[in-house]
C-alpha cells in the first residue's frame, strides 16, 4: 500500500471520492498516486496537510516519507476517547443551546449512540472518526474546542501552573523535557533519544505518551504538566506548520542564491530543467515531493531546511 493510501485509510478513515473531493481532483488521478503510478504535487500535499489539521486529526510531515501508524478501525475505543466525545456533545449543546437528545441524535445519526458509549456495545474507532468529523463540521468559531482528557487523576484545578517556573512565559515542550530529563524520558518510553529531540524541535509530543510524559514529571515534582498543556503545545504546533510547506520555493531560492549556485549549476546537478526551477521558485509551477527531495541533496540540506518550521525530514544531506 503506497503512502498517499495509508494516509487516506489510517489518518482521514474516508473513502477515494471524498479524498478526491478534498484534493480537488478526479477520482481516477488519485487511484493513480495511491498505485504508485504517478505522485501528487506539493499543492495537494499541502491541501492534505491543512485538513488534516482542519479536521483536528493527528499529522506528522514525517508520514509523507515513512506513512502513519497503521489504525485498527474496528476495534473499540474506551477511556479518553469516550470522554472526548461527551465532552463534544455537552460543549456544543451549552454553547448552542440545542437539546442534548437532539445534538446526540444528529451527530451519531442514532439516538441511543451515546447512551451506548463505554458499554458493551461500546464504538469503534471509524465511528469515533465519523461523529468527531461531524462536531468538527459543526463547530462554533467563537467556541474552544474541549481538550482531550488522558486521564482525570493526573490533573487539578489546583495544581501549580507550569509557567510559573518559566519566567512567565507559556512553556514549551523543551522546558517539559528539560524538567523530567531528555535520556530519562527517552529510557522510561523505550525511543530514540533523537524521537525526544525531534519533540522539541516541534514543540510537540504526540498524544500516545502524554500519560507517560504528565507522570513522568509528576515525579520530579512539576505539577503543572497537564493533559491541556500538552494538547494546546500540540494544537500550536499544527496550527503553525500549516503555511510551512507554501513557502517552500522561496527558501530553495534564498539556499540556493547563498551557496552562490545560479539556475543553471542547479539544473545540472539535479537534472531538471533551468525553465522548471525558474517557474517552481516564482511559484508558478508545483513541485513534487520527488523532486523536492533531489533538490535538497544538491543544496546539501534537509527537505527540512527547504520547509520553514516544518517536520519534514529525510535525513539526506
Amino acid at each position: 500500500m503506497t503512502i498517499i493510501a495509508q494516509i487516506r485509510i489510517h489518518v482521514f478513515g474516508i473513502g477515494q471520492p471524498e479524498m478526491a473531493d478534498i484534493l480537488g481532483v478526479p477520482p481516477s488521478e488519485l487511484s493513480n498516486w495511491e498505485a504508485g503510478e504517478a505522485e501528487p504535487g506539493l499543492s495537494h500535499l499541502q491541501i492534505m496537510r491543512a485538513e488534516a489539521i482542519a479536521r483536528r486529526l493527528e499529522w506528522s510531515d514525517e508520514w509523507l516519507f515513512i506513512g502513519p501508524p497503521a489504525r485498527n478501525l474496528h476495534a473499540p475505543i474506551e477511556g479518553p476517547l469516550i470522554g472526548h466525545l461527551q465532552d463534544l456533545l455537552k460543549t456544543y449543546a451549552e454553547a448552542t443551546g440545542e437539546p442534548v437528545t437532539s445534538v446526540a441524535r444528529a451527530a451519531a445519526r442514532d439516538g441511543s449512540y451515546f447512551a451506548n458509549l463505554g458499554g458493551e456495545r461500546s464504538t469503534t474507532l471509524r465511528r469515533f472518526d465519523e461523529v468527531r468529523q461531524w462536531f468538527a463540521d459543526h463547530w462554533p468559531a467563537s467556541v474552544e474546542w474541549p481538550a482531550l482528557r488522558i486521564d482525570q487523576g493526573l490533573q487539578s484545578a489546583e495544581t501549580e501552573s507550569f509557567a510559573s517556573t518559566t519566567a512567565g512565559r507559556f512553556p514549551s515542550v523543551a522546558d517539559v523535557i528539560a524538567t523530567i530529563g531528555a535520556s530519562n524520558l527517552s529510557s522510561h518510553l523505550q525511543l530514540p533519544s533523537s524521537t525526544v529531540g525531534n519533540w522539541k524541535g516541534r514543540n510537540s509530543i504526540p498524544p500516545e505518551y502524554w500519560v507517560e510524559v504528565i507522570r513522568e514529571a509528576r515525579v520530579c515534582g512539576a505539577e503543572g504538566v497537564t493533559a491541556d498543556l500538552l494538547a494546546t503545545l500540540h494544537a500550536r504546533s499544527a496550527i503553525e506548520q500549516v503555511s510551512a510547506i507554501a513557502n517552500s520555493e522561496n527558501r530553495i531560492r534564498e539556499i540556493r542564491q547563498a551557496r552562490g549556485m545560479t539556475l543553471e549549476d542547479l539544473s545540472e546537478q539535479t537534472g531538471l530543467s533551468v525553465s522548471y526551477l525558474s517557474r517552481m521558485e516564482s511559484q508558478k509551477r508545483n513541485v513534487s515531493l520527488h523532486n523536492l527531495q533531489t533538490i535538497a541533496i544538491a543544496l546539501g540540506v534537509s527537505v527540512r531546511a527547504l520547509i520553514p518550521e516544518g517536520d519534514i525530514e529525510i535525513g539526506q544531506q
